[in-house]
């Protein structure tokens, strides 16, 4: 042992342990986001779903969390439909529950508290 130490030999990748497509090393999302949803739900879908429809036809993808729906799929007219449906079937009145939901109701209701002095300032008779 009184020689010159040894050089240590390169370490060798396994095979196939590099990145293996255009998406490897970069964060994917598990949820794309639907730019014009036909749906009545979040407008987010899970990217299995979201590829499911591109393979499909019904869908394309605009940039790498987003998804536009074709509008012209006959699948995609049918869900328009079905979302409408519950909205249109109603005859009746809304609620005064129903009304505070509304962005409308709620900004005139602000406006109208706003223009009202405090109750100390109202003059008593």
């Amino acid at each position: 042992m009184t020689g010159p130490p040894g050089t240590r030999l390169e370490m060798q990748g396994a095979v196939g342990a590099g990145p293996l497509g255009e998406t490897a090393g970069k964060k994917v999302s598990t949820h794309v986001k639907m730019v014009n949803s036909v749906f009545n739900g979040s407008g987010y879908l899970k990217r299995k779903v979201a590829e499911y429809y591109v393979a499909e036809g019904r869908a394309e993808f605009v940039a790498d969390d987003q998804l536009r729906l074709i509008e012209s799929h006959p699948k995609n007219r049918a869900a328009a439909r079905r979302a409408a449906r519950g909205y249109e079937n109603v005859t009746r009145a809304m609620t005064t529950a129903e009304m505070k939901h509304l962005p409308i109701i709620q900004l005139c209701k602000s406006r109208s508290r706003a223009s009202r002095p405090p109750a100390a300032e109202i003059p008593q008779e």
